[in-house]
């Protein structure tokens, strides 16, 4: 998924449609602040330096903390579906660490993108689905070594789970 394509197409959808309710009813949409936190796989997708290390699996589902307006989400999910996406309803139930850096990855003039860091993402999965995410998380490990594993055990998960 190119996240900067999305945000591109999401700025102009948005002006679009404020402009069109201005002339329709006098009044914008007014929007402003629009922030998408982007977690999970597509997190890692969208990181070039990761996925080009790690065979990563493609989903379908964005994972994001969104702060938007009703009418800028409904634009959002019309946008993600014509990109085969959808915005996964759970998102506000995903756990990520508490010192997660979040990364600029796209900033137009309404929206702004961001995405966690990919060892947060790791972390996060390795804590919270360990299972599931084994051998993402060993090859993971291959890769960030302690730095990672310590992480995942000071977060409350067990790093020796994955060697």
């Amino acid at each position: 998924m190119n996240l900067h394509k999305i945000g591109l197409e999401l700025d102009k959808r948005i002006s679009d449609a404020d402009e069109k309710s201005y002339a329709d009813q006098g009044i914008g949409l007014i929007p402003k602040d629009i922030e998408m936190k982007i977690m999970g796989q597509m997190a890692l997708l969208a990181d070039e330096e990761i996925s080009s290390r790690i065979e990563l699996n493609a989903t379908f589902d964005v994972d994001a903390h969104i702060k938007a307006s009703v009418e800028v989400l409904r634009i959002l999910d019309q946008l993600l579906k014509e990109n085969g996406l959808a915005l996964d309803m759970l998102s506000d139930e995903i756990w990520m660490p508490p010192d997660t850096v979040w990364e600029t990855f796209y900033e137009g003039d309404y929206v702004k993108i961001l995405k966690a860091r990919p060892t947060d993402v790791l972390v996060s999965k390795a804590v919270k689905a360990p299972i599931k995410n084994k051998r993402l998380i060993m090859d993971a490990i291959a890769i960030y070594g302690e730095e990672l594993a310590g992480r995942i055990d000071k977060f409350g998960g067990r790093s020796s789970f994955f060697k």
